[in-house]
């Protein structure tokens, strides 16, 4: 028996996210553009009119490259559809969630399985002989879906004869 999850960042984070940036980004260019004055940074930065300008230009220059990082991720997600797969001998998974190369681990590979919570994100860490790789919750389609990959993948390795 082989279970199938889609494996995919949720579009909505990274709209909001580029919208944020994309304002913020049109913001920080409108004080680079309209900027009349020097600047003091925390006491410890002092910059001319020009320099205060240009520091404003870079911060948006900043917040675009972030706005097109989450339209390529959100291309890319939608262009190339990621699935995590449990078989009944392997974990089959992307690397990453950027990443287009493919994980096959078989089970009796994978000598740990844990769970993670990192600043409110749950992961669950697979270790194996090559390293490490961690199952975001969040690029599987809801928490249902990624408390079945935990006790499916923690059933699985449990299993397997290792002598």
């Amino acid at each position: 028996m082989s279970l199938i999850f889609p494996y995919k960042p949720r579009i909505l984070n990274f709209l909001l996210a580029g919208f944020f940036f994309a304002f913020c980004g049109a913001v920080l260019l409108y004080m680079g553009l309209s900027n009349d004055r020097g600047m003091i940074l925390n006491r410890i930065f002092t910059f001319s009119e020009s320099q205060a300008s240009w520091f404003f230009y870079i911060l948006a220059i900043c917040s675009f490259a972030f706005v097109l990082l989450a339209v390529f991720t959100v291309v890319k997600s939608r262009l190339s559809p990621k699935t995590l797969e449990i078989t009944d001998e392997m974990l089959i998974c992307p690397k990453s969630g950027i990443s287009t190369k493919v994980m096959r681990l078989p089970f009796r590979d994978i000598s740990k399985v844990e769970e993670q919570v990192i600043q409110h994100q749950r992961f669950l860490m697979v270790h194996h002989e090559g390293g490490k790789f961690s199952i975001p919750k969040s690029m599987l389609p809801d928490k249902a879906a990624f408390e079945q990959v935990v006790l499916l993948l923690e059933e699985r390795v449990s299993q397997v004869d290792r002598s």
